[in-house]
């Protein structure tokens, strides 16, 4: 079945607002399988992100540098959203196994629904480590000693 015919069938968002948001290869034998994944790449590059916030690995100078300008209510709010999104992973890891068409389109349409406030949560949580850069912790120096 393509595409128009699922998103007929399961009331999913146009094939180019998908595209757009989860960069999907159109041509795709089982497209709701490979939207789905790619929805699911998507999601744990961002949990890596809020991981290295929430558990920064000492070894990582970038980690280091930007987990030192989040307060702690941000980071709580940043493990809010990180359970969130290992929830949409999970269930993605569950699909995965047991593939089944109209639970494949559930997904994506309920995925697709909380995508603008999930990415505007991370936008906001990207631009501050982005921002970071431009600024200097008391510890970065410390950081940098390798002895």
């Amino acid at each position: 079945m393509n595409y128009d015919e699922l998103k007929n069938k399961y009331d999913l968002p146009s094939m180019d607002e998908i595209d757009f948001e989860f960069e999907i290869d159109k041509e795709a034998d089982y497209i709701l399988r490979e939207i789905r994944r790619k929805i699911n790449s998507k999601i744990n590059a961002y949990m890596d992100l809020i991981h290295g916030v929430l558990q920064p690995d000492a070894s990582e100078i970038l980690q280091m540098h930007e987990v030192g300008f989040f307060t702690e209510r941000e980071k709580s709010k940043l493990l809010k959203l990180y359970k969130r999104l290992m929830k949409i992973s999970r269930h993605s890891d569950e699909l995965a196994i047991s593939f089944d068409e109209e639970s494949e389109a559930i997904f994506i349409k309920e995925v697709y629904t909380q995508w603008p406030e999930i990415k505007e949560k991370i936008l906001t949580m990207v631009r501050k480590m982005k921002d970071s850069w431009d600024k200097e912790l008391e510890e970065d120096n410390n950081m940098l000693y390798m002895g």
